[in-house]
Formats: C-alpha cells, structure tokens, sequence
C-alpha cells in the first residue's frame, strides 16, 4: 500500500467533508468562528469564516497536484496549528464552545482531544513533507503503479477510519449526557 497516497486521502477526505458540512451551515460556523476570535466587523467576520471555508476546500485537493503540494502541506499544518491554538486558549478559560469542525470530525464541545487529533493529523503530514522529495522524483512510477482500485480501496479505508472515530465521538457524547 502507498502509504503517502493514503494519508493524503485521508487528509483531503477529513479536509472536504469539513469543508461541505461547513459551506451547508455557514451561518453556526460563523458563530462559531464570532466566539474563538472576537472580530467587531462583521464583514471581517464573514470574511475570516470564509477563508477558513475556502482554504479547507482548496488545500486538500492541492495536495495531489505535485506543483502545490509543498504549499499545501504547510497551509494545512499552519492550519491545524492554528485551531489547537485557539481551542486551547478557550479551553484555558474554561469557555463551552461547540467546536463546529464539521463532517467526520464532528460538533461537538470543545475538549483536549482536539489538539492531540490535530497533532496526530499534523504529524501525518509532516510525515509527507519529509516524503516530498522522494515522492516527486518517482511520481510517475507511483501514479502508474496505483491502479484505480487501489485508489478506490484507500479511500474507503479512509472513510471507514473516519466513520469509526465519528461513531466513536458520537457514542462517547451519548453516553456522557446520560449520566
């Protein structure tokens, strides 16, 4: 298995359906964005919640053309980097913000988990920035090799990982409102 093809499925498959999820409820990832940074201008406001929302669209599918891939990965990290920043900071001031992370990842309230699921997708990443000189150099043999089924099987890894991890967050939710 290509394991550099795979985590940049697994990147982009997080990434854009974030990216969905955020575009259908525009309006709470709005609010959300209101409560992590405190914008007065509401243009500004609207503007930042856009480039969030543009930039978790554009960058993943970045990442599978060779030319951006560079520039790809170090978005994405800043971006990760960035979300832990603030989710930590409001987790310091014990503020009760639904994270509103969108698709697989899901919304549910803030927590630790967070930045330690960031670090692990950051250290993925960093993982494909240190493979980016190899795997530019046999690009062509790579994509070669990768049949259409490989490609499809990957990615439905990819989407079972996520749909564990989202049932699992939505089973842990569950459980903790009972108590």
């Amino acid at each position: 298995m290509d394991v550099v093809l795979f985590i940049k499925l697994m990147i982009a498959t997080i990434f854009l359906s974030a990216f969905i999820s955020k575009v259908k409820n525009f309006q709470p990832f709005v609010n959300t964005v209101s409560q992590f940074a405190p914008i007065n201008s509401k243009r500004i406001l609207y503007l930042v919640s856009l480039m969030v929302v543009v930039s978790e669209g554009a960058f993943p599918i970045m990442l599978f053309i060779p030319e951006y891939k560079l520039v790809s990965l170090i978005a994405i990290i800043l971006m990760l980097n960035v979300f832990s920043i603030l989710v930590i900071k409001k987790i310091k001031n014990n503020s009760t913000i639904k994270c509103n992370c969108g698709g697989f990842l899901g919304n549910h309230v803030i927590s630790k988990e967070i930045p330690i699921r960031n670090s692990v997708l950051s250290l993925g990443l960093i993982y494909l920035f240190f493979s980016y000189p190899t795997s530019t150099s046999t690009s062509t043999s790579t994509s070669t090799s990768t049949s259409i089924k490989q490609l499809v099987l990957m990615e439905i890894a990819s989407v079972s990982i996520l749909f564990v991890y989202f049932f699992i967050r939505e089973a842990k939710t569950i459980l903790q409102s009972r108590r």
